[in-house]
């Protein structure tokens, strides 16, 4: 008798999360390895998780739900769910009993009829967790599924090989196809490219945002997740429920380009971003700070930005800056720690003959004061700034995070010999850098020197953790790079985004994949990093 995959899958979801219940005390904090964080969100992933669940799995939902509405005539088998009443948009489909709900139903569920419940999201194969009450990643899971797919396509190489037909070499999709993946007949195709904006007027400074967004996987696992959803908010003017749409419309089957003109009103008459309303040229930067601040606004009843914000901005983008001002007579160091949702770093140019070049663009956010601390510190014996031009990212760090005198008094000795010196004290899940390419001084100038950035980036030495944690912690991937083109007042904004292994150029409606040398020879006007591990803190 074949065992069906349905329930093999549950089995080795069960395992993993059965091993983070209960392995991991109150408080501890255990770490899910994200490499695979695209896969698991890639077009290629969903569909081909559907495709290896067993036909009695989904026949036996299909009977679950008929026994239901033969139950309830008024019930409608594909828009209802059988608990809540509410529409069936994006079906979960649990792997205890092989009923479908809606997001909304499955605790109530779990807590109704079983003791732990595994879901999966029937449309980006998502896998929900009832005692997580949340999507769970998991590469174990991973590498089953891609196991599963391997002994399928091997069946089907078998077959083809008895009937006389010998198995071809795997040819990637070529650049210029139009990259579409049909999942069968339980759905329609699917993009697999990042759906272009059309440019509503001098507006390519949002769609390099829009698309740096499009591309956060926590974010799209958000919106996509119906953890705000629309249809139930009562919000007037939420920027939170623009996005809700603009995520379901991107992914839809649809390739052709949006217009984003919803958003755009909103973005308008949104209070704190009046300086972007109207057809003049914009920086994307500042876009992108308004655009996380009105989120945060439209997802919290609190308009004030700190430390212990749950809301999804500042659990993705939100770090914390530690500032150290240490006397150099006696050694007195006062030290105080500020969030901030990005870092601008210094370009470096003729003038420059300090360290410390750059600054963090913080929320008004409560500070964390420790003074009366006499530990050396780090580099702070020698505070003459390193001879250092910013070529690359790494050196753009390094004198960001470099020792420079400063004017502070000492409030231990009264002497005003001191050092200033800026570290990284709790670093966020997406890092987010703006290469400061803006220079204002006798006359305005753009500086286009090059700026050379990696696809992985350490950040341990840029960090005041003096933990024993492995480096795996530190690492960060490039996800999406915006660049500016032209001069300081005149310009143009274009941007390549990350989907699963492939990168794209996105040039407003125009999209289309590009190599990672490409990626990596531009300018850079913006850098989005994410974290390669994320860390997990027990509820419990």
């Amino acid at each position: 008798m074949k065992i069906s995959i349905a329930l093999i899958l549950a089995a080795v979801i069960g395992c993993v999360c059965a091993e983070i219940i209960t392995t991991a005390p109150p408080g501890e904090s255990q770490t899910l390895a994200v490499s695979q964080a695209y896969n698991a969100d890639d077009v290629v992933f969903r569909t081909s998780i559907m495709a290896t669940l067993s036909p009695t799995s989904t026949q036996a939902s299909a009977t679950a739900a008929a026994t239901s509405s033969s139950s309830s005539p008024s019930r409608s088998l594909s828009n209802l769910c059988q608990v809540s009443n509410l529409p069936l948009t994006r079906p979960q489909l649990c792997l205890t009993c092989a009923n479908c709900f809606h997001y909304a139903a499955l605790s109530n569920h779990s807590n109704q009829h079983h003791n732990i419940c595994f879901a999966i999201d029937t449309l980006s194969a998502s896998v929900f967790c009832s005692v997580c009450c949340d999507y769970i990643y998991s590469p174990r899971l991973d590498k089953v599924i891609k196991l599963l797919k391997l002994r399928r396509e091997e069946k089907s190489t078998k077959r083809k090989a008895a009937n006389g037909h010998s198995r071809s070499a795997f040819k990637p999709l070529p650049q210029n196809d139009v990259s579409t993946i049909a999942p069968g007949r339980y759905g329609n195709p699917i993009s697999l490219r990042p759906r272009g904006f059309r440019n509503l007027g001098k507006t390519c400074f949002l769609n390099v945002i829009l698309q740096a967004f499009i591309a956060t996987p926590l974010l799209r696992s958000y919106f996509l997740s119906e953890k705000h959803n629309h249809l139930l908010c009562t919000r007037d003017k939420c920027t939170a429920c623009e996005f809700d749409k603009l995520f379901t419309q991107v992914h839809q089957p649809d390739t052709a380009p949006l217009g984003p003109t919803s958003l755009l009103h909103n973005l308008w008459t949104a209070p704190g971003a009046s300086d972007l309303a109207g057809y003049a040229q914009q920086d994307a930067h500042e876009a992108y700070i308004s655009l996380l601040n009105l989120i945060h606004s439209s997802c919290t009843s609190s308009t004030s930005h700190s430390y212990d914000c749950s809301c999804i901005i500042h659990t993705t983008f939100q770090g914390t800056l530690q500032s150290e001002l240490k006397c150099r007579v006696c050694g007195y160091a006062s030290v105080t720690s500020d969030p901030f949702l990005d870092v601008s770093l210094d370009v470096g140019s003729s003038r420059d003959t300090n360290g410390g070049g750059g600054s963090g663009s913080t929320t008004n956010g409560p500070k964390n004061g420790k003074n009366g601390t006499t530990n050396s510190g780090k580099n702070s014996a020698n505070h003459t700034p390193p001879s250092i031009s910013p070529q690359n990212l790494d050196n753009c760090l390094r004198r960001y995070t470099y020792p420079e005198p400063s004017d502070w008094k000492c409030t231990s000795c009264s002497a005003q010999a001191s050092t200033k010196q800026l570290s990284f004290r709790k670093l966020p899940t997406v890092l987010a850098f703006q290469i400061k390419r803006y220079e204002h001084g006798l006359w305005a100038q753009k500086l286009d020197a090059p700026v050379r950035f990696p696809l992985t980036l350490n950040m341990r030495p840029y960090t005041s953790d003096d933990s024993s944690e492995p480096d795996e912690m530190y690492l960060y991937d490039l996800f999406c790079v915006i660049n500016h083109l032209g001069e300081m007042e005149t310009g143009h904004y274009l941007c390549a985004s990350r989907f699963g292994e492939q990168w794209f150029r996105c040039e407003d409606a125009d999209v289309s994949p590009t190599s990672i040398q490409s990626v990596l020879d531009s300018q850079g006007y913006m850098l989005l990093y994410i974290k390669r591990t994320l860390v997990y803190y027990s509820s419990a």
